[in-house]
Order: structure tokens, then sequence, then C-alpha cells
């Protein structure tokens, strides 16, 4: 599967509705076996790339394709499930570190200016 067309963010909107959906907390379910796990996964997936998309939005660019978690359920084969937790795990780390500035929301400008050229 080719996550690299999605923008994944785990800013405090990403934050906050996983705290809702997971009061034990999104990497205790993430690392459940079987569906629940699965479920969740796929779920984050798909709250982190609507808020990429929205992060990016924001910054005047055009709408840009997110996953759907009931279409992840049926696409992702066993083989793509550790880099997809990979993702996820990586952005609700960049998304808590404490530092002066949001770095995945840089990571989505130098992703941009990569693609624009643009510096």
């Amino acid at each position: 599967m080719d996550f690299s067309k999605y923008h994944f963010v785990y800013n405090a909107a990403a934050h906050f509705a996983a705290m809702e959906k997971y009061p034990e907390g999104i990497v205790a379910e993430l690392m459940k076996p079987g569906t629940a796990g699965l479920e969740s996964l796929c779920w984050a997936l798909e709250e982190m790339s609507v808020q990429g998309d929205l992060v990016r939005r924001d910054l005047g660019h055009d709408k840009s394709p997110t996953i759907s978690a009931k279409r992840m359920q049926l696409r992702m084969m066993p083989r793509d499930i550790n880099e997809a937790r990979s993702i996820v795990m990586d952005g609700i780390v960049k998304g808590l570190k404490q530092s002066a500035e949001a770095e995945e929301i840089d990571e989505v400008l130098a992703e941009i200016e990569k693609k624009t050229g643009e510096s």
C-alpha cells in the first residue's frame, strides 16, 4: 500500500479526538491484537490524514486525498500493518514532542515546498 500520497498530522484536534474515542489511550488500542487493533489503526490513519489535509488547506493548498478507515480495513494487507503503525506512532511522538514549533506542520510545509520547488 502506498501511504506516500497522504499527509499525516497528529495535532491537538487528532489528540482530543483520540482521547474521546479511546479513553484508555490510543497507543494501548493500537497494540491490541486482532480486529480491535486493526480498527484503531485504521481510525488513527483516517484521523491523521484528515488533519494533514486540513493543515494543507489552511496553508492555501487544494484538497488532497485522505484515508477512509473502512476502506483501509478492506484494502490493507498484513504486510502493510507495520508501516501503517509506524506512521501513526511516529506522528503521535512528533505531535506530543515538546518544541517551539509544531514539527508535523513543518514536515507538511517541507513536502509542499519540495513538490512546488519553493524554499
